[in-house]
C-alpha cells in the first residue's frame, strides 16, 4: 500500500490547484485533508490506530477537519474527547482496523 502513497502524492503534485480544490469532502479541499491526516496518523504506519493529542489553541487544523480526514483515509470514525486546558484527543480505529481494510 506504501506504493498507492507515492503514487497518489505524485498525481497531487501534478493537478492544478483548481483541480484540488474540485476534489474535496464537505467542502474541505482534498490537500488539507491530506496536510491535517498526515499530521495526526501514525508517522511509521499509517493504517495503525490514530491517538493524537493536540492544543485547540495550537492546532494546525480546526478539530472537525482532523476528524473528516481520519473518516476520509481510514473509513472510521473519530472520537474526539475535550481533556481540559484547551487540549484534545482525537483517537480512531485506524484504516486497517476499518471496514475498508
Amino acid at each position: 500500500m506504501r506504493e498507492w502513497l507515492q503514487i497518489e502524492a505524485t498525481t497531487a503534485t501534478t493537478k492544478t490547484e483548481n483541480q484540488n480544490d474540485k476534489m474535496n469532502l464537505m467542502n474541505t479541499p482534498l490537500q488539507t485533508l491530506r496536510a491535517a491526516f498526515d499530521k495526526c496518523a501514525n508517522q511509521t504506519d499509517w493504517k495503525a490506530p490514530i491517538d493524537f493529542i493536540t492544543s485547540k489553541a495550537f492546532a494546525s487544523f480546526p478539530i472537525e477537519v482532523y476528524a473528516e480526514a481520519i473518516s476520509h483515509f481510514t473509513a472510521t470514525t473519530a472520537k474526539i474527547t475535550d481533556l481540559g486546558d484547551g487540549a484534545v484527543r482525537i483517537q480512531a480505529a485506524g484504516y486497517r482496523k476499518g471496514p475498508a481494510w
